[in-house]
């Protein structure tokens, strides 16, 4: 069957709810009882490790994740990596990310080099990867290295954070820091920030007009249609409570508690959640300090005046098909801990 075209592009169908379904989606059979012929393509094996033949998240997922007694290898779980694609900068792009007080918005640095004004971010060049992670703020941490051939290198790539079939999405979470972003220290400087970051308006910041005062960034150079994001966002500490809520079986979780948020360590969440850099958790903790996470503490604390990584969140839409079986693994080394190494499972979205 032939995807009819318009104008060059795929038909597509846009719901009332803001989904995109692609003809191709419909030809596949995910609204459609008729199934799609086989395609050899899609048959082969990867790398020994399954097929590209698909599957519904729900069918290959397993959700003891940090239990070793009853983990399932050959299932997908919460900080598997996902083969998603947030493709490469261009020098439009990066000229085009200006936040901060509107009429005086600062212009992501678009250098191998820290931002160094307010509100700004940074780090990354034109033709640079924004699957890869950026040079770490803080040069004494150098993210958890990636074991391949032989080899190290730091981590990369998007892993799975969240499955809410209530909001119909899948989180995926950037592996390491795609940016660097620079909070200043100054009077509303931290809702000014979470706003920037995420969109938010803290309760706090109710009397302040920071929609009509100040830029926020748009993230949509992370939004990859064709794999069925739908948006993308930096992380929040109330995304990190919820996951805590949800995946530590914690009850109305607090991750500004020490006891609370170091419960991930000697798990297989531990390298999901502190990637071995210091990173924002862009909430405001009050009107000067931004929550973020340090690995030298492991914990979460209120900062400011600082460079911090930044970790970015991508939803996609809950029908994404992915790979019926992994498609790989990859090996984690502990940071902390000699010898000690983590193996997740990689997994193909095929829709």
């Amino acid at each position: 069957m032939e995807i009819c075209k318009a104008n060059g592009e795929e038909k597509r169908i846009i719901t009332p709810e803001g989904y995109v379904i692609y003809a191709s989606q419909i030809y596949k059979g995910i609204f459609s009882s008729i199934d799609a012929p086989d395609d050899d393509e899609n048959n082969e094996d990867n790398n020994g490790e399954g097929t590209e033949s698909e599957s519904n998240i729900e069918d290959i997922f397993d959700e003891n994740g940090k239990d070793d007694d009853n983990y399932n290898p050959d299932k997908l779980h919460i900080g598997d990596f996902i083969n998603y694609t947030a493709g490469n900068w261009t020098s439009e792009e990066i000229r085009n990310i200006k936040t901060g007080e509107k009429g005086k918005e600062t212009t992501a640095s678009g250098i191998d080099e820290l931002p160094s004004k307010d509100y700004q971010f940074g780090s990354f060049a034109e033709n640079t990867s924004r699957d890869e992670s950026v040079p770490n703020a803080n040069e004494t941490y150098e993210y958890i290295k990636e074991e391949k051939d032989g080899t190290l290198s730091p981590i990369s790539g998007w892993r799975l954070f969240d499955i809410d079939k209530n909001q119909n999405e899948i989180t995926l979470i950037s592996a390491g820091c795609t940016e660097n972003y620079f909070h200043p220290n100054g009077s509303r400087s931290a809702y000014i920030s979470e706003y920037i970051l995420s969109g938010n308006i803290s309760e706090e910041a109710k009397n302040i007009d920071l929609e009509n005062d100040y830029t926020k960034r748009d993230w949509n150079e992370y939004v990859n249609k064709d794999k069925n994001a739908i948006s993308a966002r930096s992380v929040t500490k109330l995304d990190l409570d919820n996951w805590f809520n949800k995946y530590m079986n914690t009850t109305n979780a607090d991750t500004e508690d020490v006891d609370t948020f170091q419960s991930i360590y000697d798990t297989r969440y531990e390298s999901l959640i502190d990637n071995y850099s210091y990173y924002w958790a862009g909430s405001a903790r009050n009107d000067t300090s931004l929550f973020s996470l340090s690995p030298y503490r492991q914990d979460i604390r209120g900062n400011k005046e600082e460079v911090y990584g930044v970790r970015v969140l991508v939803k996609l839409s809950y029908d994404t098909l992915f790979s019926e079986q992994k498609v790989g693994t990859k090996t984690l080394v502990n940071p902390r801990k000699e010898n000690e190494k983590w193996t997740y499972g990689v997994w193909d979205i095929v829709n």
